[in-house]
């Protein structure tokens, strides 16, 4: 398994995190969110290999994958957004 974190801070009262993968030579793949309530809302062909978890008290959202696979090769993104503002892209 392998284990992706993504540390945040926001002054945002009501705010949602997102997960993309980026492939070389391909456009960027939403993958999923999840709302500071633990909402989550995955892509319709996300395989159930990818997880995520968010720790609002630390600030910390997490994506595993397991059983990892040549395929799964990419750069992946955490992006933080007000759903009612802007978007704030997280490396």
């Amino acid at each position: 398994m392998v284990q992706l974190t993504c540390k945040y801070t926001t002054s945002f009262t009501y705010y949602t995190l997102a997960w993309y993968k980026h492939a070389q030579e391909k456009p960027p793949l939403y993958l999923t969110q999840r709302q500071q309530d633990d909402y989550e809302h995955r892509a319709i062909n996300l395989d159930r290999r990818f997880s995520t978890q968010l720790k609002t008290r630390d600030k910390v959202i997490t994506l595993a994958i397991a059983s990892t696979k040549l395929d799964d090769s990419a750069t992946y993104y955490c992006a933080l957004f007000n759903p009612q503002c802007c978007m704030r892209v997280l490396i």
